[in-house]
């Protein structure tokens, strides 16, 4: 994840309205999973 924080993926996990949101989270680690994010640069 070379240019991306983890400050800076936290807070967008973490906000209201953001990429994923509390429920989204809690349920997966209540499941036994962890929650990571890949980037994978697309092809154009």
């Amino acid at each position: 994840m070379s240019g991306t924080s983890a400050p800076y993926i936290s807070r967008l996990i973490n906000k209201k309205d953001g990429i994923m949101n509390k429920v989204f989270v809690e349920m997966h680690k209540k499941t036994g999973y962890d929650i990571q994010i890949t980037y994978v640069k697309k092809d154009v």
